[in-house]
């Protein structure tokens, strides 16, 4: 009995930091794809002019958000599509983007860093036509 109770001490001691190592990849890779998909979402909107408005993301840690209108600060929350990330993920660079109507260009290029403490940093690039690249 105490050796069954031992070989089961020893296979936590050795599973539970690998699963805590998986979760925090997968929450990385969970909000990469979120990013990216929200970006692409809001430049279609405007290239379609959906609302006859401009579409923007607006990223902060815990949360990605798609707005209508040409800042975050001047939205119509009405519209307001709020993806939640991980709280462990923590994001810093071009916070906010707004892509313009019909040609769908970024107002912001660059890069957006997510930092998670059990995987390190990912990188989400915007380029001047819009494209999006992780």
């Amino acid at each position: 009995m105490l050796i069954v109770l031992a070989l089961l001490g020893a296979i936590a001691a050795v599973g539970i930091p690998v699963y805590y190592t998986i979760q925090g990849r997968n929450d990385a890779d969970v909000a990469v794809q979120s990013i990216a998909l929200s970006l692409r979402r809001a430049q279609l909107l405007s290239e379609g002019s959906s609302g006859d408005s401009v579409w923007g993301v607006h990223m902060a840690t815990g949360t990605v958000t798609v707005f209508r209108g040409a800042s975050y600060a001047s939205r119509a929350t009405s519209f307001d599509e709020v993806n939640d990330l991980s709280p462990a993920i923590t994001a810093s660079g071009v916070n906010d983007v707004t892509y313009s109507k019909v040609y769908g260009l970024p107002s912001a290029t660059g890069t957006m860093l997510l930092t998670s403490k059990a995987d390190g940093t990912r990188t989400i690039t915007i380029n001047t036509k819009g494209g999006v690249s992780y």
